[in-house]
């Protein structure tokens, strides 16, 4: 074609899509006329749903181990200061003991130096 009659010749026209309007439009329903990708997008709706639902659970169960394993450190914590707090009133019962025999002790050494001892 020569180049002059190019110019005579009508642009093609630009393929317009225009957007369908329902006349009735409900939120949340899918007007999507092929079943398939329909079916396709409620399922992965679905998926994605219960994806969240799952997770939502892992927290709750992963919080509840975290607090289940913070009764029982508390708990074991409790008996071992009981334990520590019995141990330490037994040492120092016994050092009391052993405090009030030596100055027993020392006194009656005391009192037997100062006491002359009588020769028959």
């Amino acid at each position: 074609m020569p180049v002059v009659q190019s110019f005579l010749l009508k642009p093609d026209t630009i393929k317009q899509y225009d957007p369908v309007f329902v006349e009735n439009y409900v939120p949340g329903k899918d007007y999507n006329h092929d079943r398939e990708k329909a079916e396709i997008k409620k399922l992965s709706k679905k998926v994605k749903k219960e994806k969240k639902g799952a997770i939502k659970e892992l927290r709750r169960d992963t919080i509840f181990i975290a607090k289940e394993k913070e009764r029982i450190q508390a708990f074991q914590d409790r008996k071992r200061a009981r334990a520590v707090k019995a141990i330490t009133t037994m040492l120092e019962n016994e050092q009391r003991d052993t405090n009030i025999f030596d100055r027993i002790s020392k006194k009656r050494k005391q009192q037997d130096m100062l006491q002359p001892e009588f020769a028959d």
